[in-house]
C-alpha cells in the first residue's frame, strides 16, 4: 500500500479561495493537473489508486499468496514511490507556490470491507494492518521522502539504500537496482457492473453527471461537516458489527439530508466525515442539520455499544472533483473541514460533540450549549472557541 500526502494544499487552498470564483477554478485545475500526474505514474508502475482523501491517495499492489510474489508487488511499489518524488517535488502549481509530497509504503494483508447499502448507496473501506503501517510511515516521511514500513524492509533488503528511522522504518535514499514494472491493466466495465458501482458515488456527482456537467464539479459552497470518530473500530470489528454501525449512521445522516464524504479505519480507529449543503441537498439550516445529526449519532451509537468523539464546524470549502479521467473522486477541502476534525480529535467523554463558533451562531436558537475555554489547535495561531 502506498499513502500519499500534498504538503501545503490546504494553505493553497484558502489563499485561493479567497479570490472567489476564480480562484476556486485555479485550486480545480491545479489539484487535478496535480493528482493527473500522480495517478499516470501509480498506474504506469501497476498500482491502483483506490481512495483520495481530500489532498490524499491511497494506491495498492495486490500480490497472490507467497513470499516471492510479495516481493514482486513491494519493488514496483517502492520503484513507484521514488518516481513520485523525482516527478513531482516542488510542483509549481500557482505562482510562489511549489507542492511536495509525503510517502509511506507498507506491505500487510489489507481487508476490503464493503459496508452501508442504504438506499442503494455504499462504503469501500480499507483496513488492515497495511493500513496502520502505511499511515505511521507516511506520518515519519519529511516531504519529498518515501518511507517504508518495518515490515516490507526485509522483502527488498539488497534492491535498495536506506536510512533507519524511529520503530524500525527505513526511509529509502535510493534504488540499488532498476526495478521493472508492468502497467495497471484496466478491466472492461459491463452496463451490470456499471449499475452496481453507482452505488458507490456521491449524490452530488451522479446529479451532474446525469444532467451532463462534468465540467461543472468545482465550487466554492458554504458547508456545515461533522467528523466521528470511533475509537473502538478497527480491523478485527466483525464485519456484522460493522455493517450495524455504517447502517446507523447512513439512517441519521442521509434522513437529515446530508452526505457521507469518507470513510477510514486505521490505527486511531474509525473517522467518518459528513457534510451537510452539498448538491443537490443544500439548506438554509445545514449546520443545524449538522448538530442535529451529531445528537442523534451521541445516542443511536451509544445504544449500539459505541463510544464516539464528533466535531462540527461550519463554513465555505472547495467542493468537486478531483483527480485525472482515468480516476476521480468528490471531495470537500479547506480550513472548515480541518477544524471540525480537530474539535474531534479534541472531543472526549465528558464533552462528546464539539463546535466552532460559527455552528453555534446558526443553531443557537434549536439547541442548547454550553462554552468551553478555548483551545489551541494544529493549523490554528490562536486559540479556538469551542
Amino acid at each position: 500500500m502506498l499513502f500519499a500526502d500534498i504538503s501545503g494544499f490546504t494553505a493553497l487552498t484558502e489563499m485561493l479561495a479567497r479570490q472567489g470564483p476564480a480562484g476556486v477554478e485555479k485550486v480545480a485545475a491545479g489539484l487535478n493537473g496535480y493528482f493527473e500526474r500522480l495517478t499516470a505514474i501509480i498506474q504506469a508502475h501497476g498500482g491502483d489508486v483506490v481512495k483520495f482523501a481530500g489532498d490524499a491517495l491511497t494506491a495498492i499492489w495486490v500480490a497472490p499468496p507467497g513470499l516471492h510474489d510479495r516481493r514482486a508487488a513491494a519493488l514496483p511499489a517502492i520503484a513507484c514511490g521514488m518516481a513520485i518524488q523525482s516527478g513531482l517535488y516542488g510542483y509549481r502549481i500557482s505562482d510562489g507556490v511549489d507542492l511536495s509530497l509525503r510517502v509511506g509504503i507498507s506491505a500487510s494483508h489489507v481487508a476490503a470491507v464493503h459496508v452501508g447499502g442504504l438506499d442503494g448507496r455504499w462504503e469501500l473501506v480499507l483496513t488492515g494492518l497495511a493500513v496502520a503501517d502505511g499511515l505511521r510511515a507516511e506520518a515519519l516521511a519529511e516531504p519529498g521522502e518515501v518511507v517504508i514500513a518495518p515490515r516490507l524492509w526485509p522483502l527488498i533488503e539488497g534492491q535498495a539504500r536506506g536510512r533507519a528511522l524511529a520503530d524500525g522504518f527505513i526511509c529509502v535514499e535510493a534504488l540499488e537496482v532498476e526495478i521493472s514494472c508492468s502497467p495497471l491493466l484496466r478491466p472492461e466495465i459491463t452496463a451490470a457492473a456499471t449499475a452496481a458501482l453507482c452505488g458507490y458515488v456521491p449524490t452530488a456527482v451522479a446529479s451532474r453527471l446525469a444532467a451532463g456537467q462534468r465540467s461543472w464539479l468545482a465550487e466554492l459552497r458554504r458547508v456545515a461537516v461533522l467528523f466521528i470518530n470511533l475509537p473502538a473500530l478497527s480491523y478485527t470489528t466483525p464485519l456484522a458489527d460493522a455493517q450495524g454501525l455504517m447502517l446507523a449512521v447512513q439512517e441519521i445522516v442521509q434522513g437529515l439530508e446530508g452526505s457521507i464524504n469518507h470513510v477510514s479505519v486505521d490505527n486511531h480507529g474509525g473517522t467518518l466525515m459528513a457534510a451537510f449543503g452539498l448538491p443537490p441537498l443544500s439548506h438554509e439550516d445545514d449546520a443545524v442539520r449538522a448538530v442535529d445529526a451529531a445528537h442523534q449519532l451521541h445516542e443511536a451509537l451509544g445504544k449500539l455499544g459505541w463510544s464516539a468523539g464528533m466535531g462540527v464546524a461550519t463554513g465555505k470549502a472547495f467542493c468537486g472533483s478531483v483527480g485525472g479521467a482515468s480516476r476521480c473522486e468528490y471531495t470537500v477541502l479547506g480550513d472548515v473541514v480541518n477544524l471540525a476534525a480537530r474539535l474531534m480529535q479534541a472531543a472526549n467523554k465528558q464533552r462528546p460533540i464539539l463546535c466552532d463558533v460559527a455552528t453555534f451562531t446558526a443553531a443557537r436558537a434549536q439547541f442548547l450549549f454550553e462554552v468551553f475555554p478555548p483551545i489551541m489547535v494544529k493549523g490554528k495561531a490562536q486559540p479556538i472557541v469551542i
